[in-house]
């Protein structure tokens, strides 16, 4: 699954600590059928995020930190959520 993202976002960059991590602008990717678009209304750093730009972590930048979130979808390409929905966003969760 293809992590995507839009606006502000925290990127880790190299873990070389929070000197890591820079606030970039990301550019909206199109919204594919059974996927939907979350408008983030809040964002939270966690351990994964602290032990990612420590070097705790071996993932390879760049990575796009506070994945855990809610907000409401924004648009849906998916039946079973529509625009306005309120959602959290739980990245651990795997196919």
């Amino acid at each position: 699954m293809e992590v995507l993202s839009e606006g502000r976002a925290a990127v880790f960059r190299e873990p070389v600590g929070p000197r890591g991590v820079a606030v970039e602008e990301r550019d909206r990717t199109a919204v594919r059928d059974g996927e939907v678009a979350v408008a983030v209304r809040s964002a939270a750093l966690n351990h994964l995020d602290l032990w990612l730009v420590s070097g705790a972590q071996r993932i390879q930048p760049p990575r796009v930190l506070c994945a855990d979130g809610a907000g409401v979808v924004a648009e849906s390409g998916d039946d079973r959520w529509k625009p306005g929905d309120e959602v959290v966003v739980y990245p651990v969760a795997c196919c």
